[in-house]
């Protein structure tokens, strides 16, 4: 059903931003944050898997996005993901968080909020989310000291040596 469609057309935005930058007047054309924004908060937890995988792939190679991600207010969507009820939602909100403070610190403010429920996904039970929960929290301290602070004062340095640990 519609459903089915969805997830096929996030996948080719994936696809299209994962393959190449070539894709990305094309996808900035296509102007999709208002979109994706609306199907962060879909009821189907594929949808909304698929939403945040899109996410991930369009801020993977470069910052090109984050100007439209910022402007199509995404960030306060995406973070809650991060504690979704549904395991690939988690997984893939921790990639795309993760990707969107890899290559500047634009969007360091808005995911800021994010730091409390990555530390969580450390502990998940799946092993690619909490790497991509621990990849997420390296990134957030990448390419500046803003969040430095924020992440001490919530247990950054505890919850990374547990995840090494365990």
């Amino acid at each position: 059903g519609g459903a089915g469609m969805v997830v096929d057309a996030l996948l080719v935005i994936s696809q299209l931003s994962r393959l190449s930058k070539e894709y990305y007047p094309m996808l900035h054309r296509m102007d999709v944050g208002a979109n994706l924004r609306d199907l962060l908060g879909c009821d189907n937890a594929a949808v909304r898997a698929k939403a945040c995988n899109a996410i991930g792939n369009m801020a993977r190679h470069s910052s090109a996005f984050y100007e439209a991600i910022q402007h199509a207010a995404l960030l306060p969507q995406l973070i809650p993901l991060c504690a979704d009820i549904d395991s690939s939602c988690r997984k893939f909100a921790s990639f795309a968080v993760g990707n969107c403070a890899f290559h500047s610190d634009l969007l360091y403010p808005g995911l800021a909020p994010a730091i409390p429920q990555l530390l969580q996904l450390l502990e998940d039970k799946d092993e690619k989310t909490r790497a991509n929960a621990a990849g997420a929290i390296g990134n957030l301290v990448r390419n500046s000291g803003e969040l430095c602070g924020i992440m001490l004062e919530n247990g950054a340095l505890q919850g990374l040596h547990g995840l090494i640990e365990a």
